[in-house]
């Protein structure tokens, strides 16, 4: 896992989240559905964890429900130990609750970025499918995996970054943040 890259393209997926929120309370009502806002509004386009979401969720309920999932990102995104588990486990209680197959599809979506997202936070509805499916991968143990050199080369263009120390370069903008420190 690359932190630093990690950390990132979270942080952008939490602004594209709250970016979202704002544009369907600037077009809609709180009664309305998301998915008939969204169906409504051209900028709202590019946001698919809208088409994940259930078809019945209100923009009252869309908005409680963003602010309940995604309101411990900012601190955990800071925290020297990355908790991605504790992460995805807060969108999922919060914005996912009763809705597998969004989840799962939302999952999926974030793994393009982020490829460990996910991998433990299902519901004990998924673990019991998934201890029962005896094709079924143990979905835990690839988050402890890195992922290769390759994965890091894919991310840079084509260029290995073995000798590169920070994301910034080489003299780190804010030293003080904890992932700065750790090699």
């Amino acid at each position: 896992m690359n932190d630093a890259f990690d950390r990132r393209a979270l942080l952008i997926h939490l602004g594209d989240v709250l970016e979202a929120m704002n544009t369907l309370q600037r077009c809609g009502k709180d009664r309305m559905t998301v998915r008939e806002l969204a169906a409504a509004s051209e900028s709202l386009g590019g946001h698919p964890l809208l088409t994940h979401l259930s078809p019945q969720t209100t923009l009252r309920e869309f908005v409680a429900q963003v602010a309940r999932a995604f309101s411990i990102w900012p601190q955990a995104l800071l925290d020297a130990d990355l908790d991605g588990e504790r992460l995805a486990t807060s969108v999922q209680r919060n914005l996912f609750a009763g809705n597998l197959d969004g989840w799962l599809a939302y999952v999926a979506a974030m793994q393009t970025e982020v490829p460990w997202f996910g991998k433990c936070a299902y519901s004990d509805r998924v673990k019991g499918e998934a201890l029962a499916d005896a094709t079924a991968n143990d979905l835990c143990s690839a988050q402890a995996d890195e992922p290769g050199w390759t994965a890091d080369v894919e991310r840079n263009g084509g260029q290995s970054d073995a000798g590169r120390e920070s994301v910034e370069g080489t003299v780190p903008i804010y030293p003080a943040w904890p992932w700065k420190s750790r090699s």
